[in-house]
């Protein structure tokens, strides 16, 4: 691009945006899970079902250490 077009700052501005990492990352999770409604809805029954199960795990066991 010719250093006198307005569009240049735009453009530079825009790959600079592009290049950082966490931009990059949040539009990759974007694209894989957020691209289908039943996409997104597997992953967060899948959080809260791994969320439950590390909280039964943690009950399960703490009063076994407690008991004395």
């Amino acid at each position: 691009m010719s250093p006198f077009c307005k569009l240049l700052d735009v453009r530079q501005k825009m790959n600079g945006h592009c290049r950082k990492p966490w931009n990059k990352l949040r539009v990759s999770f974007e694209h894989t899970y957020l691209s289908n409604p039943w996409v997104f809805i597997s992953l967060v029954a899948v959080v809260v079902v791994l969320v439950a199960t590390v909280m039964q795990t943690i009950y399960t066991v703490v009063p076994f250490y407690t008991q004395r």
